[in-house]
């Protein structure tokens, strides 16, 4: 993906082999699958879609070896929560705590109002790169590198000394699992009828990727349960679709949480005052809250916990 100057994001993509043949519709679907189709539909009816530099239509048929480009309409971006709270900072990186309602990089409709672009210009730092990261509207601690060296060496020392994590998560139910308890299984991307990515957890099924997370109550009132969850395995929505799949959706969650037709209603800007309150809270209770790891350059190991702004407002 490139991003001019202005905040224009132009999708590139080199059609392969596997792509001769295929409509476009169906290309830019497979390719990009975080726009909803109704985008494209209007993309290539005024002009945004190219097929070597010429404006194609969303029935062409596409030929191997052709280059795709989308220019992603420009489109006033949605207000972010800014209250960054920087936990540690030295020469090499820091440590953030992300408030829930503010995007990590620069993805959809989000470009200035991201965590990055909000560090390099109201923080200084110019070569801001996540080490790690979360989805919007999860909050908690992330790990900003402060140049490609250091985010290099960060990377490979938490994937070869390990990073653990800690969240904690509200969800709908009271808890009758056992305390603590893993939840070990498999997880897979599946298309659905209403949703077109989402993953799904199973405990039985045996497809796609191991998935391993350990669970602990915290505290319950019988309507709702706080739980502690610390994934052994890092796979994508992996503490979220643990939850569904053991019957306590994650509160505020518009993919997995009670109801999942509220996320395409999202997606088409349609939501209703019983969308809202059938989810409790605008965003989803999950917060990312200790987190630990050796620092590469001292050889120090470093621990840090997140204030819960939800948890301490009673959300």
């Amino acid at each position: 993906m490139e991003i001019t100057a202005e905040g224009q994001k132009i999708l590139t993509l080199q059609l392969a082999a596997e792509h001769q043949g295929q409509t476009l519709l169906s290309v830019l679907n497979a390719a990009f699958p975080s726009y909803p189709e109704s985008s494209f539909i209007d993309a290539c009816a005024a002009g945004y879609v190219k097929i070597d530099g010429a404006v194609a239509e969303s029935a062409y048929k596409l030929v191997a070896g052709s280059i795709l480009e989308y220019l992603v309409p420009m489109q006033e971006e949605p207000e972010v929560d800014e209250s960054i709270e920087i936990m540690y900072e030295d020469e090499y990186f820091a440590v953030v705590n992300k408030p829930s309602n503010l995007p990590c990089h620069p993805s959809g409709r989000y470009y200035r109002n991201t965590l990055i672009e909000i560090l390099k210009h109201k923080y200084g730092f110019a070569n801001a790169l996540m080490v790690n990261r979360l989805d919007r509207e999860t909050s908690g601690v992330v790990i900003v590198a402060k140049s490609q060296e250091s985010a290099s060496l960060l990377g490979k020392t938490l994937m070869e000394q390990g990073f653990e994590k800690i969240y904690l998560v509200k969800v709908v139910g009271q808890w009758k699992h056992p305390s603590p308890y893993v939840a070990r299984g498999y997880i897979w991307l599946e298309r659905g009828m209403v949703v077109r990515k989402k993953r799904v957890f199973s405990e039985t099924e045996q497809r796609g990727q191991d998935c391993i997370t350990e669970l602990r109550l915290v505290s319950s009132d019988g309507e709702h349960s706080l739980v502690e969850a610390r994934p052994i395995t890092g796979r994508p929505h992996q503490i979220r679709a643990t939850m569904k799949a053991l019957g306590y959706p994650v509160v505020g969650d518009k993919l997995y949480g009670v109801d999942e037709t509220i996320y395409a209603r999202m997606a088409a800007h349609e939501m209703t005052a019983e969308d809202w309150l059938l989810l409790e809270m605008s965003h989803q209770a999950l917060h990312s809250w200790r987190t630990s790891f050796v620092n590469p350059y001292t050889g120090n190991h470093m621990e840090f916990q997140a204030k819960c702004a939800w948890l301490e407002n009673n959300e």
